[in-house]
């Protein structure tokens, strides 16, 4: 999607080899944005999704002509989605490795050096946390990444 809204028409071929998932043409998202090499599919969903935090939409069947209807003229077979069915389908995107501000790290967090930041988005006060690592569990997108700093 980042590719087609900026205008370009087609993924350069280390660019593709690189972000394809699987055996299929599944694009993993998280591995174009953040540079990561290429992994297997279970590991890109580990990474990516706290799955106790989600409740999983069934996909958006596409329309198309009955059987008996195809044969009376030249309409379209496949009629796509209409925009309340393309939002329903939008709606399914878990945002993987983007924080939506859930607060989950807040209310998971033992030390409480997870706060609210002046943007609405959590922070984290560095000199309570400890880097047990629950808050980059318990986050339902994987937008935590836990940095060791130097000294």
């Amino acid at each position: 999607m980042d590719i087609f809204l900026n205008g370009e028409t087609e993924i350069a071929g280390d660019i593709l080899a690189r972000i394809t998932m699987g055996g299929g043409q599944s694009l993993c998202s998280r591995m174009y944005r953040d540079g990561l090499p290429q992994a297997p599919v279970a590991a890109i969903a580990a990474l990516d999704i706290n799955r106790a935090h989600v409740t999983p939409a069934d996909p958006v069947a596409i329309r198309h002509l009955e059987p008996e209807e195809r044969v009376k003229g030249f309409d379209e077979v496949n009629t796509g989605w209409d925009a309340e069915d393309a939002a329903a389908e939008a709606r399914r995107c878990l945002r993987c490795g983007s924080c939506t501000a859930c607060g989950t790290c807040l209310l998971f967090c033992p030390d409480i050096s997870v706060i609210q930041g002046a943007d609405g988005r959590p922070d984290f006060d560095r000199e309570y946390c400890k880097g047990c690592g629950i808050c980059l569990r318990e986050c339902p997108r994987g937008a935590i990444a836990l940095v060791e700093e130097e000294k």
